[in-house]
């Protein structure tokens, strides 16, 4: 998870998405392509990586930011949730 103002860093062609791609593979052997990305990015071993906290109930945990935040990508959430 990325914060809505650096999106575009990560897009298709931003200047991360290399790093994320090999990260991605190393970490959970996932890519959109299903195969190594072919190359360790220059600088990525100076990386310090942070995770997210695992939650007991990531559902609840979900559905309480949801109703707590209020921001654009929020609120299309809940449109496409609500229409489910």
């Amino acid at each position: 998870m990325v914060p809505e103002s650096f999106g575009g860093l990560t897009d298709k062609v931003g200047p991360l998405v290399a790093y994320l791609r090999w990260h991605a593979w190393q970490e959970y052997r996932w890519s959109p392509e299903e195969r190594s990305p072919g190359y360790k990015p220059h600088g990525y071993d100076e990386i310090s990586w942070r995770y997210l906290p695992r939650h007991e109930d990531p559902r609840a945990f979900i559905k309480n930011q949801l109703e707590r935040l209020n921001n654009q990508t929020v609120n299309m959430l809940r449109t496409i949730i609500n229409q489910a």
